[in-house]
C-alpha cells in the first residue's frame, strides 16, 4: 500500500491574484529576488521593511514555482529573523508561514536534509 503524506487543511486568509499579476510575478522573480534580498541586508531600516513587505506578496503570488528559488529565499529570511526591526521580523514570520506552505507535500525527512544543508551553508551577514 503507497502511503501518502497527510496534508493539513490550512486556510490561508489571502486573496489570490489575478491571472496576469501571478504570471508577471512568474517571469520576474528571480531578477526581483536579488534585489529584494540585497534590500533585506540594507542600513536603513524602512527600506528593510518594505523590503520585507515585498518578499511577503512576491512569494504569494509566486506561489509553488518558488521551490527552484527556496534556497536563496530561505537564506534570506534567516538572516533577517535576526532583524532589530519588530516590523521586518513580523513580515518576516510571515513569509517564513507561505514558505512552509509550499513544504506541505515535501517528505519530512527530505524538507530536514533541506534546511540542514542550508544551515550549514548560511553566510554570515
Amino acid at each position: 500500500m503507497i502511503q501518502r503524506h497527510h496534508v493539513p487543511a490550512i486556510v490561508v486568509l489571502v486573496e489570490r491574484s489575478n491571472l496576469g499579476c501571478r504570471t508577471l510575478v512568474y517571469h520576474n522573480f528571480s531578477k526581483i529576488l536579488t534585489g529584494v534580498v540585497g534590500d533585506l541586508a540594507d542600513w536603513v531600516a524602512q527600506t528593510r521593511v518594505k523590503s520585507s513587505q515585498l518578499l511577503y506578496t512576491l512569494l504569494i503570488n509566486e506561489e509553488d514555482n518558488v521551490t527552484q528559488h527556496l534556497s536563496k529565499v530561505l537564506d534570506a529570511l534567516y538572516r533577517a529573523c535576526s532583524d532589530d526591526d519588530a516590523l521586518v521580523v513580523h513580515h518576516v514570520s510571515y513569509c517564513c508561514f507561505l514558505t512552509s506552505l509550499i513544504n506541505v507535500p515535501m517528505p519530512p525527512g527530505k524538507s530536514w536534509e533541506v534546511l540542514e544543508f542550508l544551515s550549514e551553508n548560511v553566510r554570515d551577514p
